[in-house]
């Protein structure tokens, strides 16, 4: 039988030293304000995914940051 990507994944994590964020492996304890802020999260009524190319405001903020950083325009449609 074929690995699973996640096997795969986990491979290639370990084998790199990569911080694997995909599956949820911590070896430490999250700051307290990264847990206060779940714990408003799962308070609101947004519970759905965001749409395949992620969510928008957070791809902006994103190529905003990298198109100061690289000196050139970055598009959070196609390039985020």
């Amino acid at each position: 039988m074929k690995p699973s990507v996640f096997e795969e994944f986990n491979q290639v994590c370990n084998k790199s030293k990569a911080l694997n964020m995909a599956q949820g492996f911590p070896d430490w304890s999250p700051p307290q304000f990264l847990k206060k802020a779940l714990a408003e999260a799962s308070t609101l009524e947004e519970d759905q995914y965001p749409r395949s190319g992620g969510h928008i405001p957070l791809a902006q903020a994103v190529a905003k940051e990298f198109s100061e950083k690289f000196g050139r325009e970055i598009d959070s449609q196609w390039n985020v």
